[in-house]
């Protein structure tokens, strides 16, 4: 059904195929909607796309069998959702279903994804959805006349809690890192200008939100591509400034590089009752491994941006990600990362490196960790901060049980 490739491996992301021109009097098409372990801002595309396509009067049935087109939303952040995704597509094609594939996968394994593109009729970039029009006879709303979402679909939820609401603030991410597949499939950042972002805020306060939580890559570079440039402290400033209203904020993906170009401004508005979790990503606090992961160094020096947070009482919970076992990594290097977490975060997400090959550590011929050498390193590393009792480890979406895991220990020392 499919044909070349040659677009998705160059990157621009565009559709596999050409949709034949639709017959007059044709019928919106029933649509039956997949995904698995999209990450938090494109679950909430994919529950807008949902919104498109009911405004568009396409059914969104709740079983394949009966649909005309499957929307596959598709990840390709690790090999064992990988896999997942391949096979969905293979058994959805092999039900004879259209289907239409949206998200990161075929970018991050395009080589892969040549063995699947005989099941799929429609590829849809994650910086194009509005391309999904392309598979209804008749637009009558419009992609931008589509409200932003409050949420992503219920299904997609872990836990459903009315009264969380995800605040996109940033698509595609602005970070470097040679070894994430995360900006091979989602490209460069595109800030949310603070006039929308406040807007929606303010909605989802009157409608009886509690939580906030901030979503984007690379938080800390938003509005670093506006015109004029704006700065998430001057964001945040704002947002806490919605005085008529009782609610928590939760700051996630703020790079260390971020936090420590501008300490002073962020620390301040970060000490605000409203600001609840704090999300700082440092992968590793070796200055060798973090200019070889093609991140800034110097992560040492946040020692005192978190001392002044952990100062106050009550204070926001802190969360980091640590990667474990990238190449040459030292065992003074890693001990060194684990005294660190255990002394200044309160969550960390341990996470085995892996290589994709789509991604620029691919080509650097770097001496690679056995998989067992990564698996001894990840067991070291859960081992040690284990010991801490205020502690709360978990592997992402490596190990999907240790988030299960993890909200009984948060439930367990009252941090839920």
């Amino acid at each position: 059904m499919a044909c070349g490739l040659d677009k998705i491996d160059s990157g621009e992301g565009d559709d596999i195929v050409q949709i034949k021109p639709f017959k007059a009097g044709a019928k919106p098409p029933k649509v039956y909607m997949w995904q698995h372990a999209l990450c938090m801002t494109y679950l909430i595309v994919f529950k807008r796309m949902e919104d498109f396509f009911t405004l568009n009067e396409c059914e969104v049935v709740s079983k394949p069998e009966d649909a005309d087109w499957v929307v596959i939303g598709s990840c390709g952040s690790f090999k064992n959702e990988i896999d997942i995704n391949f096979e969905a597509i293979m058994r959805f094609g092999k039900m004879g279903k259209k289907q239409l594939v949206y998200g990161c996968l075929p970018k991050i394994c395009p080589h892969e994804y040549r063995e699947y593109r005989q099941y799929v009729d429609l590829y849809v970039d994650t910086g194009k959805p509005w391309d999904i029009k392309k598979i209804v006879p008749e637009v009558k709303v419009a992609w931008d006349d589509v409200p932003e979402p409050d949420g992503m679909r219920k299904q997609d939820y872990r836990q459903f809690d009315p009264t969380r609401r995800f605040v996109v603030v940033q698509y595609g991410c602005n970070a470097t890192c040679n070894f994430c597949p995360h900006k091979v499939g989602i490209g460069r950042q595109k800030s949310v200008s603070r006039a929308n972002i406040l807007k929606y805020v303010d909605r989802v306060l009157k409608d009886g939100a509690k939580l906030l939580f901030l979503e984007g890559r690379d938080l800390g570079s938003w509005g670093t591509d506006l015109t004029p440039k704006d700065t998430l402290a001057d964001l945040l400033k704002d947002l806490v400034s919605f005085h008529d209203y009782d609610y928590k904020i939760f700051v996630n993906q703020l790079g260390g590089n971020w936090a420590v170009r501008d300490q002073k401004r962020l620390v301040d508005v970060l000490l605000d009752p409203h600001i609840a979790n704090i999300h700082i990503p440092i992968q590793t606090t070796s200055d060798r491994l973090l200019k070889l992961m093609g991140r800034e160094p110097g992560i040492r020096e946040l020692a005192p941006f978190l001392e002044q947070i952990r100062a106050k009482s009550p204070r926001p919970v802190l969360r980091t990600d640590l990667l474990i076992g990238y190449p040459t990594e030292t065992d003074d290097e890693l001990e060194d990362t684990i005294e660190f977490a255990n002394q200044y975060f309160d969550e960390a997400a341990c996470y085995g490196f892996e290589v994709h090959p789509n991604t620029p550590i691919a080509r650097m011929n770097l001496p690679i960790f056995d998989d067992s050498i990564i698996r001894q390193k990840v067991q070291r590393v859960s081992d040690s901060l284990s010991k801490n009792p205020n502690m709360i480890l978990h592997f992402g979406g490596q190990d999907y049980d240790s988030m299960i895991v993890r909200e009984i220990r948060k439930a367990s020392i009252g941090r839920a």
